[in-house]
């Protein structure tokens, strides 16, 4: 690596520890000269460039973008140092590297995407680049590149809330954009309409989940009662069409079976369902013969599975605590935490603060009443990295978190 323009370290989302690609199972590519393959983005007054790293999940190929590169600015090679970490300023350049610098990188690879899936609006970019793309190789106008890309764009939103969802600022916007909306043959106006529920608002920010539903041929929820809330919440964009008709859809969530199920209970399956649950789970008739699984062996596969995830809390939260230099009787406390008979509730991904955990704490006092009951259930959550809403502050429910959590009584 002492020849390529990138470092090949990074710095990690939980901590500042630096992460060394090198002894990562991930390679870099390389490019025609035989360094490391790398992009460019604009950005005001300078090009940032990323590395390009590939790291290999089953059959498929995971393409990584590292700005910790020695020819960029000092902040810049930080840009992907944490995730949903930052100000504005940050997260515009984030995502301006993710979709318009996650196009080019593909393109360099030699790789012609022919459906892009915009994941919540974040990478929503990518369709900008890919119309300005069509425009350079096709000689298209701005429309017409716009209806070609848009029939390879599918837009998935998840949040039912508004504060779920990236705004910038139009002066933002301008410091970022004002070349390359240009270069689309775009006016500012038509340009910051496209983010826009009402495109002769000028004040109005620049929305990208509204980005992205200008931009792709289909959207959907993740439900159906969330695609009936989304619709409502984007019926702004379409002011003349019905609710009901807004271009929403709905595809409801579903797991990876044989990576959900677990060891004991898929043991239970294959013994009174046979294969056809592992080799298609979608067909109802595999699951028919669920009926005849005694209830007192269902539940103790459910009993002994739940005890596996206690015992592998505790040993985690032992660890954890002793690496932030926890006292022995604290960590010998771990061992206690949690109750293999008790139903609990978790968070299982981000404890953000527009999902409201913060009504968990309205009621101290009832609230410690229900967790000391040993019949009452736990709660249990994973707060996202970088949550800060500025210098000093987290959001509410983590405050809410961080003020009760030393009360005796809610341990355990």
């Amino acid at each position: 690596m002492a020849s390529a323009s990138c470092t090949g370290r990074s710095t990690s989302a939980s901590a500042s520890t630096a992460i060394i690609f090198t002894t990562c199972p991930w390679n870099w590519n390389a490019g025609p000269d035989g360094s490391p393959l790398t992009i460019q983005v604009a950005f005001p007054d300078r090009e940032v460039k990323a590395q390009v790293w590939r790291a290999k999940v089953g059959r498929l190929n995971l393409y990584l973008l590292d700005a910790d590169c020695q020819d960029n600015w000092e902040a810049d090679r930080r840009i992907t140092d944490r995730l949903y970490g930052g100000d504005l300023e940050k997260r515009i350049q984030q995502e301006i590297l993710l979709g318009i610098g996650g196009v080019r990188a593909l393109a360099t690879l030699g790789i012609e995407a022919t459906i892009c899936h915009l994941n919540e609006g974040h990478s929503a970019f990518l369709a900008l680049e890919r119309i300005r793309q069509l425009q350079e190789k096709h000689g298209l106008d701005f429309a017409a590149a716009r209806e070609l890309a848009a029939s390879g764009h599918i837009f998935t939103t998840h949040t039912p809330v508004a504060a779920g969802i990236d705004l910038f600022p139009p002066y933002l916007m301008d410091k970022y954009f004002t070349d390359y909306y240009q270069s689309l043959g775009l006016s500012r106006q038509e340009f910051l309409a496209l983010g826009r529920q009402d495109p002769n608002n000028q004040q109005e920010p620049f929305n990208m989940a509204v980005l992205a539903l200008r931009l792709s041929a289909w959207a959907n929820g993740v439900s159906r009662l969330h695609g009936r809330t989304a619709r409502r919440m984007w019926q702004a964009v379409w002011p003349e069409v019905p609710e009901g008709e807004i271009p929403i859809g709905a595809i409801t969530n579903g797991v990876h079976t044989l990576s959900w199920v677990g060891s004991r209970m898929a043991s239970l399956y294959d013994r009174y369902l046979g294969p056809g649950w592992r080799e298609d789970p979608a067909e109802a008739a595999n699951w028919a013969g669920v009926e005849h699984i005694p209830a007192m062996e269902l539940w103790q596969a459910h009993e002994e599975q739940r005890e596996e995830l206690v015992a592998f809390i505790r040993k985690k939260l032992a660890a954890q605590l002793e690496a932030r230099g926890g006292g022995s009787l604290e960590i010998a406390g771990a061992g206690e935490v949690l109750h293999p008979r008790a139903l609990t509730i978790g968070f299982a991904r981000r404890f953000a603060a527009y999902k409201r955990p913060v009504l968990l704490f309205s009621d101290p006092e009832r609230l410690a009443r229900l967790l000391g009951d040993p019949r009452r259930p736990g709660f249990t959550s994973a707060w996202r990295p970088g949550g800060r809403r500025g210098p000093g502050t987290w959001p509410p429910g983590k405050a809410g978190c961080m003020q009760v959590g030393p009360r005796c009584e809610w341990k355990g």
